[in-house]
Formats: C-alpha cells, structure tokens, sequence
C-alpha cells in the first residue's frame, strides 16, 4: 500500500509542478520556476519510491496517464482552457491503455 500512496503523491506532486509552470509564465517567473522545479523534483523521487514494487512501466504510465488527465481538468477549471471533442477523445483513450497496461499486469510473470 505503502508504494500505491507514494504513486499517488508522486502524481499530486507532477500536477501542481506543472500547474505551477504555467504562473511563472505569467505572473511569477522566479516563485513559479522554483515551485516547478521543486515539485517535479520530488515527483520523481516519489515515483522512484513507487517503483520498488510497482512495475517501472506500469508506475509511469499511471504517473502520466492520470497527471495528463488532471491537468487538463485543473488547466479547464483555473486557466479557462477549453476541453474539446478530440482532447476528450484522446484522454479516453489514455484512460484506455491505462486499463489495459494494468489489466497485462497479472499476466506478465507467467
């Protein structure tokens, strides 16, 4: 479980760093490249924490997967970007190779 909440958090972490980046582009260049850098910093040492037991490909892909999702609700919500047939359409199908990369998982040791 321990592995699971350090993939979570690692998530947590890579979209508010990738949040962030976007107000230093606009409003606070050097608090928002410092929060950018910080965050994806420990995104990555929180990914390197999950993957002592989650298969690397399977941690990545749900790292990006579920980070590309995110942001793109959070950028809708906070910054008015638009959420358009083919952004939902290729988020579907991340959201599909997720569950099929996931789906493998059990079936790959034997």
């Amino acid at each position: 479980m321990y592995h699971i909440i350090m993939l979570l958090f690692a998530i947590i972490a890579e979209v508010a760093g990738t949040i962030s980046m976007r107000y230093s582009a606009e409003s606070n260049p050097a608090a928002g490249t410092l929060a950018m850098i910080t965050l994806i910093a420990l995104s990555y040492f929180l990914l390197s924490k999950a993957i002592q037991k989650i298969p690397l490909g399977v941690a990545y892909a749900i790292w990006e997967g579920v980070g590309i999702v995110l942001i793109m609700l959070i950028s809708s919500y906070l910054f008015d970007e638009m959420i358009t047939p083919a952004k939902t359409f290729g988020v579907g199908l991340i959201v599909a190779g997720l569950i099929f990369i996931n789906s493998e998982e059990g079936h790959a040791h034997g």
